[in-house]
């Protein structure tokens, strides 16, 4: 990827050579960027850290909620999950996906991002179907991908058929299918180890 921040086709490789694809998706053509940025003390001695794919982050870092923002995608209303294809562990991810977050009714906002001045912040005025659920992945697993991904949200979008219980086993290619929601516009992954 370089120095900075990525091209579409960096982020789109980066989620074949990582695996992403296919372990979460068929395929990804990204048509704009999705960034999550953490805020707080870090552990690194930042503020803010922004998630470009495949950046590795400690889990004290990851605790609360990312901000959410974007780049190249026109106006309208987005939904945003994150899953995690590597429960218990990468080699063998018998409960994946866990679902970390699915939140629906997101708008581009006139706001520039503080941390990624070229990207708009995504906001929402409803609550999430299932709230952030910060990577906790069990110690000794290896590294977890938390894949961020970013959909246009249909107008007749039904929640419905989304069990807001059932975290493990979910699966965001098939749901996605289901419901309508098409391709991915926009994602990314970090990563997240927690050592013995």
């Amino acid at each position: 990827m370089g120095y900075g921040y990525p091209t579409l086709s960096q982020v789109q490789q980066k989620f074949t050579t990582e695996g992403v694809v296919p372990d979460v998706l068929t395929s990804f053509n990204p048509t704009g960027f999705l960034y999550l940025t953490y805020t707080g003390s870090l552990s690194d001695g930042t503020k803010a850290k922004v998630v470009l794919p495949g950046t590795s982050f400690a889990r004290n870092d990851t605790l609360n909620t990312p901000q959410f923002s974007v780049e190249g995608i026109k106006n309208g209303t987005y939904l945003i999950a994150i899953v995690d294809p590597d429960a218990p562990s990468r080699a063998n991810p018998t409960v994946s996906q866990i679902r970390h977050m699915f939140a629906t009714n997101f708008v581009v906002s006139a706001t520039r991002s503080a941390s990624v001045i070229r990207s708009m912040v995504l906001q929402n005025s409803t609550a999430a179907i299932s709230p952030y659920f910060p990577p906790n992945p069990p110690v000794g697993s290896g590294a977890h991908r938390y894949v961020a991904l970013l959909y246009a949200q249909p107008s007749n979008f039904d929640t419905a058929s989304l069990n807001a219980t059932q975290f493990a086993r979910f699966n965001i290619s098939s749901f996605a299918a289901s419901a309508g929601l098409g391709d991915p516009l926009a994602g990314t992954f970090l990563t997240v180890e927690q050592k013995a």
